[in-house]
Parts: C-alpha cells; sequence; structure tokens
C-alpha cells in the first residue's frame, strides 16, 4: 500500500470507530438553519452524549419495549453529535480569502473525519472545538488538530525511524505545494487524504504563515529517533514547538474571523495588526510550553510501556534516579519520580502564570481571539490540579480517566467570561 493510500486510510479508520458510520452519515439529515440558530449550548450536548452512553451500555434499556424508543433517541442524538449538524454548508468569509487561488476545496466529510479524529484520540480538545465562537472556527480548529493527531501517531504505527520519515515526508510535500507559486488553477487535491485536503483548505482560505507548520513537523520528524532531552531547556523547545504553533495558527484564524476596522485608516490597521501578532505568539508560545509539558506527563504511562521517557536526563540526576526507574509504574510511588514529574509540573504552572501575568499582550488579543490561548489553558489548569491531587504521580490511574465534569464547567466558564 502507498504512502497516498496510507494518509486517506487512517483517518478513515478513525471514523470508523465511532457509532456515526458512513451510511449513518449520508442518511442524516440537517436541521434547517432556523433551528441551528436555536441549538442547545454545550453543556446539554455533553449531557445528551452522556444519556446516549448509558443507553448504548444498558441491555435492559435497549431491548425491553418499554426502552426501545428511548434507546432509538439516545442514538440519534449521538449520531447528530459525532456528525456534527453545524457542519452542514459553511463558507469562510470573504475578508479571510487569501491573495492566490485555492484549488483545495476540502468538502464537508473532510472536515467531520477531522472532528472524529479529534474526539477519538485528543478529547480535551474535542471539548474546546464545541465551544469555538463559529462554525468557521470549529473548521479550522479541527483541521489543525487533526493534524497534529496525524503526526503524533506516525512513530506509534511505524516499525522503524525510515518509514516514520517517509510518513512526515508525506505531509511535508503536501504542505509545501500549498505554498508553492505559482499554483494552478487545475491543480487537484494533494492526495486521498481527508485530514491534508481539510488543512491545505484552512490554511490557503485564512493565509497562515508556513513556518509555524514548519516548525512542528520538524520537532515531530525529529521525535522519530526516541530522544530523551537533555534538559529541561530542550524539553521545553519541543513543547512549545508541537502546541504553541497550532495555538498561534488557530489564534490567528480567529483574528481574522474578527470584525474588521471598517474605514480605518490603513496604517492603523496594519499597526494593530502588528501588535496583534506579536502579543499572540508571545501568549501562545507561553501557554503552548505550557500544553505541551502537560502533554509529557499525561503521557509517561503509554511512553513507558514503549521503553522511552521525555523526563530530561538533567533533572533525572538532580533527583537521583534512573532510565529504569522512570520505565517501572510501580516506581511512580518513589519520590525521586515524583520529585521528577512535580518539577515537569511546576515549570508548566510557571508558563501559565507568566501568561497570565502578562496583562500588555492580553490588552491587545480581542476577546474572540483570546479563546483559542484561554480554553488550552484551562485544560493545562485541570489537569494540573488532578496531578497535584495524586502527589504528582503521573502513573496514577485515576489521570487516566476521561475528562471530568469540572474540566468542562471551567471550559464553559471560559467561553462565556473569557478572563484568565
Amino acid at each position: 500500500m502507498g504512502d497516498d493510500e496510507k494518509g486517506g486510510n487512517l483517518a478513515a479508520r478513525s471514523a470508523t470507530q465511532l457509532p456515526a458510520s458512513a451510511a449513518a452519515q449520508s442518511s442524516f439529515r440537517f436541521p434547517p438553519s432556523s433551528e441551528r440558530r436555536l441549538a442547545p449550548p454545550t453543556s446539554l450536548l455533553l449531557a445528551s452524549a452522556l444519556v446516549s452512553s448509558v443507553a448504548r451500555n444498558d441491555p435492559k434499556l435497549r431491548h425491553s419495549p418499554q426502552g426501545a424508543h428511548r434507546w432509538h433517541s439516545a442514538e440519534a442524538r449521538a449520531r447528530a453529535d459525532d456528525v456534527d449538524a453545524g457542519l452542514e454548508r459553511f463558507s469562510f468569509p470573504a475578508r479571510s480569502e487569501p491573495p492566490f487561488v485555492n484549488p483545495y476545496t476540502a468538502a464537508q466529510s473532510d472536515f467531520e473525519q477531522c472532528l472524529a479524529q479529534v474526539k477519538q484520540h485528543d478529547y480535551e480538545h474535542y471539548l474546546t472545538n464545541l465551544l469555538q465562537t463559529s462554525r468557521e472556527a470549529r473548521l479550522a480548529h479541527a483541521s489543525l488538530r487533526a493534524f497534529q493527531v496525524q503526526l503524533a501517531r506516525i512513530k506509534d504505527s511505524v516499525s522503524n525511524e525510515d518509514l516514520g520519515r517517509l510518513r512526515v515526508g508525506f505531509f511535508r510535500s503536501a504542505v509545501e505545494a500549498v505554498y508553492a507559486e505559482p499554483l494552478s488553477t487545475t491543480r487537484k487535491a494533494p492526495v486521498e487524504s481527508p485530514t491534508l485536503r481539510a488543512l491545505c483548505d484552512t490554511v490557503q482560505r485564512f493565509s497562515l504563515p508556513r513556518e509555524p507548520l514548519e516548525r512542528l513537523m520538524d520537532a515531530r520528524e525529529n521525535d522519530l529517533a526516541y530522544p530523551q532531552p537533555a534538559t529541561m531547556q530542550e524539553l521545553v523547545q519541543y513543547a512549545e514547538a508541537t502546541q504553541g504553533a497550532l495555538l498561534a495558527l488557530h489564534a490567528r484564524v480567529l483574528w481574522t474571523l474578527e470584525p474588521s476596522l471598517g474605514d480605518a485608516d490603513a496604517d492603523l490597521q496594519h499597526e494593530a495588526e502588528v501588535e496583534l501578532i506579536r502579543a499572540v505568539d508571545r501568549t501562545a508560545g507561553r501557554v503552548g510550553r505550557a500544553a505541551g509539558l502537560v502533554r509529557v506527563l499525561q503521557g509517561v504511562p503509554h511512553h513507558a510501556v514503549r521503553r522511552q521517557t521525555y523526563v530530561p536526563a538533567s533533572v533525572m540526576r538532580e533527583c537521583g534516579i534512573g532510565v529504569r526507574d522512570m520505565l517501572r509504574a510501580e516506581a511512580g510511588a518513589s519520590t525521586g519520580v515524583r520529585e521528577a514529574f512535580r518539577r515537569i509540573a511546576q515549570h508548566a504552572q510557571q508558563c501559565l502564570d507568566e501568561a497570565r501575568a502578562d496583562t500588555r499582550s492580553r490588552a491587545h488579543i480581542p476577546r474572540r481571539t483570546r479563546l483559542a490561548l484561554l480554553l488550552p489553558a484551562e485544560v493545562c489548569r485541570w489537569y494540573l490540579r488532578a496531578l497535584r491531587k495524586c502527589d504528582y504521580n503521573a502513573f496514577d490511574r485515576r489521570l487516566q480517566v476521561m475528562p471530568s465534569l469540572r474540566l468542562q464547567l471551567g471550559l464553559l466558564r471560559q467561553r462565556i467570561l473569557g478572563r484568565w
């Protein structure tokens, strides 16, 4: 099977594992626009998903005559959540159109498969996707996060480093084709991959810069060699490259969707955009570093199974532990291992505190654009609180469960208030 087929089939296999099959998506009818404007809030959507989960796992409710109708109703609501009725007939505003031709027009099903991948492999950010300000923001967020999921899973899906580099090169070639000039109007989509079609469409419609995507792919390609960071600084740089780049790109998407300055002076608009980009890059870098460090802590059990660790060698020496201690789940109870996890968590909390204290940068970021940074920061704070309750034992099983109701309420609060 070629790399092009692998790229397309990976997202398709992920989508088929969800309750909404391709046949169900094709037969599902979206509600009229007037009904979508009165859609229930996110908290009710989450409650509906919980009801449908209970219905699926309760045989009595499913097969009894009294519960048959209730079960089918819950299943229909779950399908509506999975295919995301709000993605119907998406259209981007004219203000975000790039100056070059866009032949990569993604279909609705491409964005739906991106959302399905995020829901299965990155559930915390699937919750943040539900709270985006508009349908266009959700589409862009889903495509960026699905691209991150695809890159992150390469290392676990190949048998050696060379195959992984080929897969990364496959994605790199597709991204380079988006920025190639001149771009022919008759050029077709780069590969049969729903994720890449959605990403290329988002990049061109919102004129996203190339450098953050390059940094993300470079970091994932270097990660194929299973390198253990030598110092905390190396780990922080890796975290910023993998998470901060996505936050900066999504913030620029939300800024594009912000109301324009109208007939304001062109120099004034340019100056405001420059200040905004600088403020977004500074804040996204700090929140991205925290999000990346939290990801490292969340992945400790998974990395231990694969006989690797991202805890810096310098931190392990200072805590008096070795690699073997870090790869044993029962070693999580030792003082040295917990101290190493505590130092990483402390550095992540420090990054969040710096982002909150930088009032000058926050003042230049509009409220809607700020949402791209507030919601990931809330996810980080939720995990760090849970880690403290577990006495900094990243192997604790309580940290491996699905996001709690407290996280959902915290995200909803940030969506409404929009404050650090």
